[in-house]
């Protein structure tokens, strides 16, 4: 395959990465760059200047000679440049979709609550939105257990009555069908890429 379109990614987990990859459109290569510390700080201490600029200087190195770069984590996404976080994108696709309707925003680990919180919680716009953790995944994914982190997704979802659900973990990314109410990061975020990148669409 010819790729016209590379995409360097800067991920804090290891789990991002099969997510990206699934989601990536036709034409679309991904490079992964994996840095746990990164995030393990930002939960840790917050993000100051220091942190904020290495991240700066990082996502500058790891982008140099592809056509676009995109920061992955959840909790660093705030430090990022316009148009380099992933659910930046998402945040910014859910206000554009949001309108008058009702948005269930589920993530797996409790202490994302906050992060999740600052991105999608104040929806301009939506009829309501609500953060709901499924602790109970998360712990599945914890003991490798991917079966059951899946089921307990799709059960969350299907739980759901509102009209938009947000799935704010990468790792949610895949039990969601294509084109359905359902929106995470990995697919919107590489979409978007897509959608300003003229030479991938043949225009």
């Amino acid at each position: 395959m010819e790729f016209r379109l590379r995409v360097s990614c800067l991920h804090t987990s290891l789990a991002s990465i099969a997510a990206y990859e699934a989601a990536a459109p036709k034409g679309m290569r991904l490079t992964h760059h994996l840095r746990t510390d990164l995030e393990h700080r930002a939960r840790t201490a917050g993000i100051d200047d220091g942190l904020a600029e290495e991240l700066r200087m990082h996502l500058q190195r790891i982008g140099a000679g592809n056509d676009a770069v995109l920061l992955t984590s959840l909790h660093l996404a705030r430090a990022a440049g316009p148009g380099l976080a992933a659910d930046v994108l998402l945040a910014e696709e859910l206000a554009a979709r949001a309108q008058g309707k009702h948005v269930d925003v589920l993530h797996s680990d409790p202490a994302d609550t906050f992060a999740v919180g600052r991105l999608f919680g104040a929806t301009v716009g939506a009829a309501s939105v609500r953060l709901i953790a499924v602790p109970d995944a998360h712990q599945r994914l914890l003991a490798g257990d991917r079966i059951g982190h899946d089921r307990a997704i799709r059960d969350a979802i299907g739980n759901s009555t509102a009209d938009l659900v947000v799935l704010a973990n990468p790792q949610m990314a895949q039990v969601a069908s294509p084109g359905s109410r359902v929106f995470s990061a990995p697919r919107v975020a590489l979409r978007r890429i897509a959608e300003r990148a003229p030479h991938l669409r043949g225009g």
